[in-house]
This record gives C-alpha cells, sequence and structure tokens, in this order.
C-alpha cells in the first residue's frame, strides 16, 4: 500500500536534502551557535572536564526506536519498518552507529515508510487533530499553520526548531493556498520530516568545552533525548522537552532525578526487558512454538520482580530461587504447578534450577539444528556474561566436521575432535561450559540422555575456568550471581547499550571499571542507571575522529 504523492514535487527538496547529506553525511548538523530555542547550554553552567567522555557519532534511530518513535507521534506504529530501513545487526544490541553506514536503502526505505505513514494519518481525522491541533480558518491560515509547524517539528526534531527551519518548512503553506486544502501542506511537511536527517538521527552538536579539546557539552534537550532514548527507546515527550529548555536539565542531581522519574514509566520497563533480550541473546530466538509467550513472560516478570518491584541487587537475576510459571510451562519443566494456571510464582526447590540461565528464553540460544550446542553455549556464556572475546578459528587451521548425531558415538566424544591442535584452546573454554548444561533441552526440558540415544547418558558437570565446576544452569547461575568478572561485564554491557558502541576503547574501559568498583557487586541496575546518567560524562560527547567527515 503506498501513499498517493500528489503535492509533493512543490515541497520536494527535503528528500532530495536528505539524499544529499547522507551520502555525504555532513553540512546538516546545526553549528553549536546556532539559534536552539532555550535548549542551549547556558553562559552560567558549569563545565566538567570530560577525561572519561565516551566517544559519540551519528545515531540513527533502529528500526525498533523509529516504531516508538513514529507511535509516540503519530499514534500508531509504523507498518514494515523492520522491511524498510537497514538491518540493525545485534553486536550484541541493535544501536550500534559504527554500523550505521549512509546508504540509498536508508533514503528509500524512510520515504516508503514516510509516505504510508503519512497517508494513513491523513485518512484518520480524530489523529489528525492531536497532530494539528489548532483549527484553520482556511486554506491559508499562516499562525495555524506555524504553529503545526513549530509545535510538531519540537517532537520529531527533539529540539525547538530554528527560525529558519520554521521558514523553510512552511513555505509549503503556498501549496495549501494553491489547492485550497490547508492539509495538502500538512501532508508534505509531515513528509518532510519524517525523511529529514534531524529526525532519523539523533543529532548531537554541544558547545566545545574549552579545557578538553574534542570534548562537547551537551545541550539539555540532547541530554533529554539521550535519556528518552536510553530509558524508553523513543523521542522525547513535551514535558521532558520543557523541563530541559526550562533549564532544569543541567546539573548531575537533576539528570538522576529525571531518570529516576522515568524509570517509573511502563515505557523504562518494557525498554529494560528488550535490552536483556538483546544481550542474553533470546530477542529473535522464535523458539518455543505454542509454550513461546509463556517462555518470553517468564524471563520478563524476572527481569520487571528484581528490577523495577523489588529494586534488588541485579546479580539476583541469576541467584532468584523462583521462577514464573504457566501451568503449560510448569508442566513442561517438570516443576510443581503455579497457584494460578494463567500464571504465579513457583519455588525451585531442589530442582537443579535457579535464576535467569534455567529458563527456555536462555538454554534456547545455544542450539545449533535440532540439539543444543556445548560450544555455542559455552561461546554464548563467555562473549555475554563475561565479556570474554573468543576468536573465530584461525583461517589456517583445517577444520574437520564432528560426526554427525546417530553415528554411534555420544556427544562427548564427537567433541572430542575438537581437541586437535588450533582448535583446543578456544574449546577448552567453551565446550565444558555447554557440557554443564546438557541435562536441559534447548526448550529448557530436563534430560537425563541425549536425543533418541538413551544410551548416551548425561551426566551434566561442566567447568568455567577461573571460576569453578557446576552441574546444571541453577549452579551456573550463582557462580555467574558472584563472580567479580561477570559484576564489570554487566556494567560494560549497560555502557554499550547506553553508549550505542559495542567495540570499546581504554577510555570507555576506564569508565566501566570505575562505575562497577564504585557500585559495587550489590549494586541494582537502577543504581547503575542512575550513577551513569548522573556522571558528568553523559552530558558531554568526545568527538569521534572515526566517523568525522564521513
Amino acid at each position: 500500500m503506498r501513499a498517493n504523492r500528489n503535492g509533493t514535487g512543490g515541497f520536494g527538496t527535503p528528500w532530495m536534502l536528505l539524499g544529499a547529506v547522507l551520502i555525504g553525511c555532513t553540512g546538516f548538523i546545526s553549528d553549536p551557535g546556532e539559534e536552539r530555542g532555550n535548549g542551549g547550554v547556558g553562559p552560567n553552567v558549569q563545565s566538567t572536564k570530560g577525561d572519561l567522555t565516551a566517544k559519540s557519532g551519528l545515531r540513527r534511530l533502529t528500526a525498533a526506536e523509529y516504531d516508538k518513535t513514529v507511535k509516540d507521534l503519530f499514534g500508531a506504529s509504523a507498518q514494515g519498518s523492520e522491511l524498510y530501513l537497514p538491518t540493525d545487526p545485534r553486536l550484541p544490541f541493535d544501536n550500534d552507529y559504527a554500523t550505521q553506514e549512509p546508504s540509498k536503502a536508508l533514503i528509500q526505505g524512510a520515504e516508503l515508510l514516510a509516505e504510508d505513514i503519512v497517508a494513513s494519518v491523513l485518512a484518520d481525522s480524530a489523529r489528525l487533530q492531536t497532530i494539528v491541533d489548532c483549527t484553520p480558518t482556511g486554506a491559508a491560515d499562516a499562525a495555524c499553520f506555524e504553529h503545526f509547524v513549530t509545535r510538531f517539528g519540537r517532537r520529531a526534531f527533539r529540539r525547538s526548531l530554528t527560525s529558519e527551519e520554521v521558514q523553510r518548512f512552511t513555505g509549503a503553506l503556498s501549496l495549501s493556498t494553491e489547492r485550497n486544502d490547508f492539509y495538502e501542506g500538512v501532508g508534505v511537511v509531515l513528509r518532510a520530516f519524517l525523511q529529514d536527517p534531524n529526525f532519523l538521527y539523533r543529532v548531537e552538536a554541544g558547545t566545545p568545552m574549552a579545557d578538553e579539546p574534542g570534548v562537547f557539552r551537551l545541550s539539555a534537550t540532547e541530554v533529554a533525548t539521550r535519556l528518552s532514548y536510553l530509558l524508553w527507546g523513543s523521542t522525547p515527550s513535551e514535558a521532558l522537552l520543557d523541563t530541559a529548555e526550562a533549564g532544569k536539565l543541567e546539573s548531575a542531581q537533576q539528570v538522576r532525578d529525571m531518570a529516576q522519574a522515568m524509570l517509573a514509566d511502563p515505557r523504562a520497563q518494557t525498554r529494560i526487558q528488550r535490552f536483556h533480550a538483546m544481550w542474553i541473546g533470546y530477542e529473535q530466538s522464535g523458539k518455543g512454538g505454542a509454550l513461546a509467550p509463556a517462555m518470553r513472560a517468564e524471563t520478563d516478570q524476572l527481569i520487571a520482580r528484581v528490577v523495577f518491584e523489588q529494586k534488588a541487587p541485579w546479580r539476583e537475576l541469576f541467584s532468584a530461587q523462583e521462577t514464573y510459571l504457566t501451568s503449560e510451562l510448569a508442566e513442561h519443566y517438570g516443576l510443581a504447578q503455579p497457584s494460578d494456571p494463567a500464571g504465579a510464582w513457583v519455588d525451585y526447590g531442589d530442582s537443579g534450577r535457579r535464576g535467569l540461565l534455567s529458563h527456555a528464553s536462555f538454554l534456547g540460544v545455544g542450539v545449533e539444528g535440532e540439539d543444543t550446542s556445548p560450544t555455542l553455549r559455552g561461546v554464548t556464556v563467555l562473549d555475554r556474561l563475561l565479556c570474554e572475546d573468543v576468536p573465530p578459528p584461525p583461517s589456517n587451521v583445517v577444520i574437520n566436521p564432528l560426526p554427525p548425531a546417530g553415528s554411534g558415538a555420544c556427544k562427548k566424544q564427537r567433541f572430542e575432535a575438537h581437541a586437535q591442535p588450533g582448535c583446543n584452546a578456544c574449546h577448552d573454554r567453551t565446550d565444558p561450559i555447554g557440557f554443564g548444561l546438557e541435562q536441559y533441552g534447548m526448550l529448557g526440558e530436563k534430560r537425563d540422555h541425549e536425543p533418541g540415544a538413551p544410551e548416551c547418558t548425561i551426566d551434566g558437570e561442566g567447568a568455567l575456568l577461573d571460576e569453578g565446576t557446576f552441574n546444571g544452569p541453577g549452579q551456573l547461575s550463582q557462580l555467574i550471581a558472584d563472580s567479580d568478572k561477570a559484576a564489570n561485564c554487566r556494567v560494560t554491557q549497560l555502557y554499550r547499550f547506553a553508549t550505542g558502541r559495542a567495540k570499546l576503547d581504554a577510555t570507555d574501559v576506564a569508565f566501566v571499571d570505575r562505575s562497577a568498583a564504585s557500585a559495587g557487586k550489590n549494586a541494582s541496575l537502577t543504581d547503575l542507571i542512575l550513577a551513569i546518567v548522573g556522571s558528568p560524562e553523559f552530558r558531554q560527547r568526545r568527538e569521534d575522529a572515526a566517523t568525522e567527515g564521513k
């Protein structure tokens, strides 16, 4: 379903401009000294040295952020953004700006989405009235048109428009006048906003800090945008922009207080649950069939309880002794039935389960074909929970395929092939972790032998190098909960998500180490978030030479 493009020809420059600036990716960032309403840094704001300030580049809205932003702006989600926008690789998060290269696909996808979104809005008088909240006296009502441009543009660009921008967008009123239809120009403006780089990208200019070359102090509205996309995954609300432009988002305490209030919003819970899904790796698993919703709810409920209801130490995600089950999922796991068949908390008892690593959401990540892979499960634990780099096999190593299942050898025997020189260095780290989880299938079910091979019993004995031995996900979860290395890794993953950078440098590592040491192993996730957003570095950016001039 494509929208009719009548009326765009007379005001076609915005999306042509988009193509030009994205291919060159320069020239559209407003000069820091340019008019920015009240969102700029005032003369009395004290700068803070940016020794640990992270590099920052242009961050394009991910497909998920685009959807939420469109819903907040237009009252309905975009259709097909995952199809039309460039794919966002999970590293493990989908917002790494180093992968967000400008492309024709982005330009074309943004145009197609804009056409569909605006067509649906123009056909829905109720939604249209919320966007254009003044009643035009006629097709040429300049005051109403300017009010619409100024108000909507502020939400779309996440800051007040400059006078030049207001003039440029209100130029579409000439089309309304020519066609004797006020909403002809409105449609053109909405399509132009949706294709503008200031909408598609989170533009951070800031003000240079005199004592820190290459470090910039962000404007209050830029800080508001960082908060909003970190905690809500969407554009700042009008109230948040009002707070920023009123000068009430300048100090560390003001930012922490605002973040605390935002964490109480249901949008924050959804955002944090998605953060965990990408971090642990089950966001796009697609496994479980009819049980899939209950499996996802099990993990979402644990996150909600530990992070938001109890505000407990983040590590308790891994040491929790209860889990949230429907009647069907309890039967699948072989656990006691919940008090409510639709879902309730159940004690693990002496089942050998404990914490999130006992959930099917996690146990379904390290899967190859129709069975679990000790290697992939081990890689998942090392990479995502301990932040250890597990490199691919060396190019000069000849990889001999493992004997297939059903070849007469049990899995441990088949995996002995990994002991070959050039492979064992990594597999000696990964495989013992995976074998410690083998008594649990790819949907989290308990098993005592390999699928279709009753002669291949599973002992479930595993080892996590430098941390200890374990048997089953419950004991592994406790090792992770008690590990200082895992605690540091959790802060690292939160930092990657917040900064939109998968590859960290020495400055980033120093910030993470400082944050982890200051918070301690028993810190709650909300405490860590408040510590990060309350740091001076959150209100600053460092020029990323790698992206400059792209």
